[in-house]
């Protein structure tokens, strides 16, 4: 299941000019937005999640370790 952040679709929003739908994203969805279950959102938006360049949230990030010797 893939999820974006809710801010790169605010950003996108913004970037088109869409200030009030920016806003309104803002508002009243959560931080994580899942795609495929919001499917028609998307789409009311003009948003292809595929163009955004996401990737799941459901990944695990790679911890960033400390370089060097750690003795």
């Amino acid at each position: 299941m893939s999820k974006v952040r809710k801010s790169v679709i605010v950003a996108a929003l913004r970037d088109r000019g869409l200030s009030e739908r920016a806003d309104w994203v803002d508002r009243a969805m959560p931080d994580e937005i899942d795609v495929h279950r919001n499917a028609s959102l998307f789409d009311m938006l003009g948003i292809e999640p595929d163009l955004l360049g996401i990737e799941s949230l459901d990944q695990t990030e790679p911890e960033t370790r400390p370089t060097g010797d750690a003795g």
